[in-house]
């Protein structure tokens, strides 16, 4: 089964959560970010996720456009900081915990 993962902030914890996901292969294992609400631009939230200064540099590849990340190859996760797009990416989220 499949689950589709939306972050709600990009702090500490959501970067975390994202490595963790990395770290264990869960995204083999079919759980995916499909997506990230957060303030700042994807290339501040891409270099924060690259280089933690806890944890030290990420293994993966972090790369970004103008509106999502790149990380480890995989699709990209959107990043985005207006409610609508937001709403509309949660409707698509089963379970929606929050």
């Amino acid at each position: 089964m499949e689950y589709r993962v939306a972050i709600n902030g990009f702090g500490r914890i959501g970067r975390n959560y994202v490595r963790c996901l990395l770290e264990r292969g869960l995204q083999e294992r079919g759980i995916n970010v499909a997506g990230i609400n957060d303030l700042w631009d994807p290339g501040t939230l891409a270099h924060l996720l690259q280089n933690d200064t806890t944890f030290g540099r990420l293994r993966w590849d972090v790369d970004h456009d103008d509106a999502n990340l790149h990380v480890g190859g995989q699709s990209p996760v959107m990043s985005s900081v207006t409610p609508h797009r937001v709403s509309s990416m949660r409707a698509s989220l089963r379970p929606t915990v929050r």
